[in-house]
């Protein structure tokens, strides 16, 4: 039914009204924090991005544990990388392979993995989303941390939805099947 009570009769197959939006399997924790300095950590994920219809959208959020707190998160070091991979069907590795840099900075700057970006980047900022659209089979995140005093925890979390179109309801089912992100290493805790 649409919003005006009556109900539409819609071919098999063909696109409904709701949203077209898709979380994967909720948020992960990358990075547990219990404000003592420690030696840091990398965190390495992957998001999956199983059709190049999709807008992805990668979030790294902090939670603080005392949310009363005004530590400003600026003063630890933290940063992020994001490359785009490829499956490799050559026959010789048949993995993914890192094939692009796709994060820009705010000055519009190509993130490279021997620099990643300082994240958060501005001092009121409390995370980091980045959004865009790839041909890519997955992206590669690295996650690091190199200090912190600051209590609580970094969350990934994901969003993908279609780009400037809609899918057909199956359609929609079958690409959502291919969304998710994981962790390729274990969370770092300080």
């Amino acid at each position: 039914m649409c919003g005006c009570g009556c109900k539409r009769a819609l071919a098999p197959g063909m696109p409904g009204g709701d949203p077209q939006v898709w979380y994967g399997d909720g948020p992960q924790v990358l990075a547990t924090t219990h404000g003592e300095e420690g030696l840091g950590g990398t965190v390495r994920f992957r998001v999956y991005t199983p059709d190049s219809r999709l807008r992805v959208k990668i979030s790294l959020i902090f939670t603080r544990d005392d949310p009363a707190s005004d530590d400003p998160i600026t003063a630890a070091v933290f940063g992020i990388y994001l490359g785009a991979e490829e499956n490799d069907r050559s026959g010789s590795g048949q993995g993914p392979i890192l094939v692009t840099d796709i994060l820009r900075d705010a000055a519009g700057n190509v993130v490279h993995q021997s620099g990643p970006l300082t994240i958060p980047e501005d001092a009121g900022l409390q995370g980091f989303s980045y959004e865009f659209v790839t041909s890519a089979d997955s992206v590669l995140g690295i996650f690091t941390i190199a200090e912190t005093a600051v209590q609580g925890k970094w969350v990934l979390q994901c969003r993908w939805q279609p780009d400037g179109q809609r899918l057909a309801d199956d359609d929609w089912e079958w690409v959502k099947r291919g969304c998710h992100a994981t962790t390729l290493t274990p969370a770092v805790v300080m």
